[in-house]
């Protein structure tokens, strides 16, 4: 039996979407007969703050982050599964060998979908502020920290990044894999990011053109937040739906690359993490076919080793191929 360590920027014991402190949990028992449907955080899980540099310290670290309008029960159910294979403690025969820990991320980004998404912009800059405050407390002492994101789970690492070199801007921050973006096709040339950009090691874009949601509500709730806000950076067009856009003369695209999984995949924006709160699924624990491509394929993202052969022909290799010449929103004046 192994650990699953959860960092949560949220009150875990209620419905609220407030965000909080960051609290780190201990999963206990784990192992490839976990089940997860069954599976809750309390406060009985709470790690004490002054046993957290035991957890984290010298460790090279991935945080799993997910997207918008996910709740506290399907945040642990789905980001859970995902760590326990990354971490080789399932039975898909997965591994991230570049970290010594993968933890989820829990972020209040659920409510009533309608409103509940420009609250979540707010929402993702206190989370990234929350965030940023545990990477540089003296009890998280990590060796290097990576990331994989889902949907709006990406501008949350960006925050977090953001505002982690504001304080430090020596913290050791390795790989962002960001799947299903949910953040506009030029959101790594904006220059609210310009400093978390460059503060990562490497970027790793993946993207699919049948993403029915960035096809869909993404559009119009990105356009009317670019309208509300200056520096907001959207056109409509999602990263993890087009791939990565960059101006002339950026300094970014050799530190990015880009892979677009291929049409016929068919691969949706629910088809990247497990979903281990419904019975029934595919495979245990909530995975599925694509689902599974999508973890065999970022496992070897995260440890820059080259795809394995059963997901060669899956996505295409479109790093260098980025469109450029746009002109980012600036604040007037």
């Amino acid at each position: 039996m192994s650990e699953l360590y959860y960092l949560s920027l949220r009150d875990i014991a209620s419905s609220s979407t407030g965000v909080t402190a960051a609290h780190v949990y201990r999963l206990a028992e784990v192992d490839r007969n976990t089940p997860w449907l069954q599976a809750r955080l309390t406060g009985a899980d709470w790690v004490p703050w002054d046993q957290v540099g035991e957890v984290f310290r010298g460790k090279r670290v991935c945080f799993v982050i997910h997207g918008f309008n996910v709740n506290v029960d399907h945040g642990v159910k789905g980001g859970g599964p995902a760590a326990q294979e990354f971490e080789a403690l399932g039975y898909l025969a997965m591994r991230i060998t570049a970290a010594d820990l993968v933890v989820p991320v829990l972020w209040p980004g659920d409510g009533f979908i309608v409103t509940s998404w420009f609250k979540a912009i707010d929402h993702v800059t206190t989370a990234g502020g929350r965030f940023a405050e545990f990477l540089i407390s003296s009890a998280f002492q990590a060796a290097d920290v990576s990331f994989v994101t889902h949907s709006l789970g990406a501008r949350a690492m960006l925050e977090t990044v953001r505002q982690t070199i504001a304080r430090r801007p020596d913290f050791p921050f390795d790989t962002a894999v960001t799947m299903a973006a949910a953040v506009a096709d030029n959101t790594l040339d904006n220059p609210r990011y310009a400093g978390a950009v460059a503060a990562l090691r490497r970027i790793v874009v993946l993207s699919s053109t049948k993403d029915t949601v960035l096809s869909g509500v993404f559009v119009a709730g990105d356009l009317i937040e670019n309208a509300l806000w200056w520096g907001y950076g959207g056109n409509g067009r999602a990263l993890g739906r087009f791939g990565p856009a960059f101006k002339a003369g950026s300094p970014f695209p050799g530190k990015t690359e880009w892979y677009a999984i291929r049409p016929e995949e068919g691969q949706d924006h629910g088809d990247y993490l497990p979903v281990g709160w419904e019975a029934g699924t595919e495979f245990a624990n909530g995975w599925s076919d694509k689902r599974i491509a999508v973890g065999t394929f970022v496992e070897t993202l995260i440890d820059t080793r080259p795809p394995s052969a059963s997901s060669e022909g899956w996505a295409t290799d479109n790093t260098g191929r980025f469109r450029t010449g746009w002109t980012p929103k600036l604040p007037p004046g």
